[in-house]
């Protein structure tokens, strides 16, 4: 259920991040855009989280710090082919 709950508030940063097309479902919507009240409750509640500063917590994070680079280049690499995938089927 936490899980659940954390994957809720990173989609909806996520989506407040990628700025124009969460603007635009949220006009689409009838919405101005992110509330600020929720945005100032999830950095009330990641302020209230205790820092983690123990070995074991640095260890696992230079672990998968590559692997998170990895994949965020996947992501990229994706994103740009559709996107060049989409330019040539205009051309064509």
């Amino acid at each position: 259920m936490l899980q659940s709950r954390i994957e809720t508030i990173k989609n909806y940063l996520i989506q407040c991040r990628d700025g124009i097309n969460y603007l635009f479902s949220q006009l689409m919507k009838g919405k101005t855009g992110p509330d600020e009240d929720v945005l100032k409750e999830i950095s009330s509640l990641l302020y209230r989280l205790p820092a983690a500063s123990s070995p074991e917590f640095s260890k696992e994070i230079e672990e998968t710090w590559g692997g998170v680079l990895l994949t965020s280049l996947f992501t990229e690499i994706l994103k740009g082919s559709g996107e060049i995938q989409e330019v040539q089927s205009f051309d064509g």
